[in-house]
């Protein structure tokens, strides 16, 4: 069987303030774009000769980043060169590929561009030692879950990660960080957290945002599997300007396990609150979308009163924007591990090389702050 496809649109919920001026302005987004790329072909024309980069400051048109790669990922401005021909090329198709995505979906593209403004802006306040990962990290959990450590379920992940991956080899995907346009897929270390949390807890609703190449849904969906119950909802908006990739999505999923799986087209943003409001619980929750604390914290709020006293959060790459730190200071008395994660390729920019990913455990019903405005 096929997974489920959820594309219709929320109907629930009033639109939130910051879409509706979105679709106020949208006209106003096109006809920035059309300015942006008469001038870039102005230029091309009379300054062939006349290297410029344009102002880190200008506003109209960023193109979006390729994602957490090294660190928070800046936005990258079009950069104009003096190389023959193809002065100006980049560029102008750039904004063309960005004008046709905001005429397709202007609300996902106008958020995107406030998430990228909203990265941006937070990179100047993150802080390299803001956590300390523990080193018995899953034993902590382990414990947390009432099972042995050593785990023996262990070794079936081992068992199936080498599968995956020959999976995706036969198709020529290359795997890792940066591997699927700049962003990521699922490393070893949070996957089998999450095995081992799906295993052992025997969750029945599963919610992820973000999924790329799909190893970590494969994990979660061969997992609900084994306990022959469960479902998992995947929250996923496509690379808006690399249609090329779109294809690539939930690769590491065959088609005999996807009967336990929805994918939901769109952003958390747009489609995380309807999704709880319908579920009206979850029980394990996994962030691995855009990871800016704006993004974080929009999730966590919202997944949080509804979580299972017995479920749990996975954060991935806390160690690049402050939306973990902060979820916990809001919350105090919740119980937390930051764990190290195990790329498959080193990443010097990372923590240790490494990256962190956190996990926060369900249980704990202090008053908390109500949810942030973003």
């Amino acid at each position: 069987m096929s997974s489920k496809v959820w594309t219709t649109r929320p109907q629930a919920h009033p639109i939130p303030a910051d879409v509706a001026a979105l679709r106020q302005g949208h006209s106003l987004l096109l006809l920035l774009g059309s300015r942006r790329s008469s001038s870039l072909i102005k230029d091309q024309r009379s300054s062939v000769n006349r290297p410029r980069v344009t102002n880190p400051r200008d506003p109209i048109i960023p193109t979006v980043p390729k994602g957490p790669i090294g660190g928070v990922a800046g936005v990258r401005f079009p950069v104009r060169t003096s190389q023959g021909d193809r002065t100006g090329v980049r560029p102008i198709n750039k904004a063309t590929q960005l004008l046709r995505a905001s005429v397709s979906d202007p609300v996902e593209v106008g958020l995107k561009v406030l998430d990228v403004v909203a990265e941006r802006r937070e990179r100047r306040v993150m802080s390299p030692h803001m956590y300390v990962p523990a080193s018995d990290w899953e034993a902590r959990f382990h414990a947390w879950l009432g099972s042995p450590w050593p785990c023996p379920a262990v070794e079936g992940f081992w068992t199936l990660w080498p599968l995956v991956m020959s999976l995706l080899e036969a198709r020529e995907l290359k795997v890792g960080r940066g591997a699927f346009g700049g962003w990521g897929d699922g490393e070893p270390g949070m996957t089998r957290a999450i095995w081992c949390l799906v295993l052992h807890s025997k969750p029945q609703h599963v919610i992820e945002t973000g999924v790329a190449r799909g190893i970590t849904s494969r994990f979660i969906l061969e997992a609900l599997e084994r306990n022959r119950s469960g479902h998992l909802w995947s929250v996923d908006l496509p690379p808006q300007l690399k249609a090329e990739l779109h294809d690539q999505i939930g690769a590491a999923v065959p088609s005999e396990i996807r009967s336990r799986w929805t994918y939901v087209r769109g952003s958390s943003r747009r489609r995380l609150p309807r999704l709880l409001q319908e579920l009206g619980s979850a029980d394990l929750f996994v962030h691995d979308s855009r990871h800016t604390e704006r993004n974080v914290r929009f999730e966590l709020d919202r997944v949080w009163p509804v979580l299972d006293p017995g479920g749990y959060l996975v954060v991935d790459d806390i160690d690049v924007n402050r939306g973990f730190h902060s979820f916990l200071t809001d919350n105090p008395g919740i119980e937390s591990v930051v764990c190290e994660a195990e790329p498959i390729r080193s990443d010097p920019g990372r923590y240790s090389g490494t990256g962190l990913f956190g996990i926060i455990r369900g249980g704990v019903r202090l008053t908390p702050r109500p949810p942030r405005s973003a």
